[in-house]
């Protein structure tokens, strides 16, 4: 990028040079905030000392490291990956190629759920078990058990590399988690009793293969397929499952909270009231679309 220890090397200088040459986006204020992004996460320099000391000067590593990342973003590949980590609900979560990268959206599902059971009058509700299907990096389960220190919180996945991820983030958040391994479409979740649940939360995939024209390149590029996406002639295939099993699994007055498809909304919305539940209510997101719902299981 710059000969090392020449003038050129002042962070003023690289700064500006990576920024100017990321190609991965033409948006001024994306090519900023990666920049920005790669520049604490690889470096440790924070915005305002960058500004305020911005005749630092940068070592041979530090410029191998931001030449590597700069070749891999302009391959389209999530800065999540390259730093290794990101944040959700303003806490710390570890990801890698394989485990999907949290979204906000899914951080805005997590404040309804938390906001409802910090309403419920029913005790068993409010203070039981919450398990979160499909964890992934573990982030929906990790910001719940970091707001409801007194609750049980379970999670599981099909994939153990994302168990492994998942239980490295619990780990830097200091928070319990019961983590264990459990293919949805399979009768095989042991931990689970029924009548046991006060809530469940899951971001199970949804896209359809028709939505994939509107997808970014470092999504469906790098991202994993499996947690994505779903066949296009049975796109609530994982909705139709956990509506079975949330009906057994939750106690009375139990709810289910769930991030959709917006274009799905109101099959969803039907799905689980012909599965028996009630109170079934859609958000919408901070993007104005149709995508978390919520539906309880009758007291009796």
């Amino acid at each position: 990028m710059y000969n090392t220890h020449s003038e050129g090397n002042k962070i003023r200088k690289v700064y500006l040079y990576f920024k100017s040459s990321l190609t991965c986006t033409e948006h001024p204020g994306e090519r900023s905030a990666i920049t920005n992004e790669i520049f604490f996460r690889l470096l440790g320099i924070a915005a305002d000392r960058r500004v305020t000391e911005p005749d630092i000067i940068l070592s041979a590593n530090d410029i191998d490291r931001l030449t590597k990342a700069l070749e891999r973003l302009n391959q389209y590949e999530p800065v999540q990956y390259i730093t290794g980590i990101t944040e959700f609900d303003g806490l710390p979560i570890h990801v890698r190629p394989g485990v999907l990268i949290p979204r906000q959206e899914t951080e805005e599902l997590v404040q309804w759920v938390s906001g409802h059971l910090k309403d419920q009058v029913n005790e068993r509700i409010r203070h039981g078990t919450i398990l979160d299907v499909g964890t992934g990096s573990g982030c929906i389960a990790i910001a719940l058990a970091s707001k409801f220190r007194g609750n049980r919180i379970k999670a599981c996945d099909i994939s153990e590399v994302s168990l492994e991820v998942a239980k490295h983030n619990a780990l830097l958040n200091k928070v319990d988690i019961n983590f264990f391994v459990c293919d949805l479409m399979e009768d095989n979740a042991s931990e689970l009793l029924p009548s046991s649940l006060g809530c469940i939360v899951s971001n199970p995939p949804y896209v359809t293969e028709s939505d994939k024209s509107e997808m970014a390149r470092n999504v469906l590029d790098y991202e994993p397929g499996g947690a994505l996406f779903v066949p296009e002639n049975d796109p609530l295939i994982f909705y139709r499952q956990i509506a079975k099993k949330a009906f057994d699994w939750l106690l009375p007055g139990g709810f289910v909270f769930l991030e959709i498809n917006e274009k799905l909304s109101g099959e969803t919305m039907g799905l689980f009231k012909s599965h028996g539940f009630t109170d079934i209510a859609c958000r919408r997101d901070i993007n104005n679309k149709d995508r978390f719902i919520r539906a309880r299981k009758p007291e009796k």
